[in-house]
């Protein structure tokens, strides 16, 4: 039943594709924005069966890659001297894509963190990217 399930939720979604990790920098808290289909920007990283996707110190990250779609794991992780830490999913909260321009924002928290500031005003649907 279970398998069942999920097979018929991969086909609803349009498949299953490559899990992804959200690569952050160490210790970074607000929002993240990701530009996808940017001709201009480097494809996704391979990293083994996963793809990964490097958050730059400011925030802002952008591949040529296309957004994921279908059923796929997704991980969010810190760079820190000593190599990736995952972070608690929790800590992901207001995550959207725009499909319209092929962007993506979420906030990083910090656990227990309840109020979120707004998004950076240059943000808004399809402006300010570059």
């Amino acid at each position: 039943m279970i398998v069942a399930t999920l097979v018929a939720a991969a086909i609803a979604t349009g498949g299953i594709s490559r899990p992804l990790r959200y690569e952050l920098p160490g210790g970074y808290r607000g929002w993240v924005q990701i530009q996808w289909f940017d001709a201009r920007c480097p494809s996704l990283r391979g990293d083994g069966l996963g793809e990964v996707l490097v958050v730059p110190d400011g925030g802002r990250a952008c591949t040529s890659s296309a957004p994921r779609q279908g059923l796929h794991s997704v991980e969010y992780s810190v760079r820190t001297p000593t190599g990736g830490q995952s972070l608690d999913p929790s800590q992901i909260t207001i995550k959207s894509l725009t499909d319209a321009c092929f962007r993506e924002q979420f906030y990083v928290r910090d656990l227990g963190q309840e109020s979120i500031p707004p998004p950076p005003a240059d943000w808004s649907f399809c402006q300010g990217f570059r």
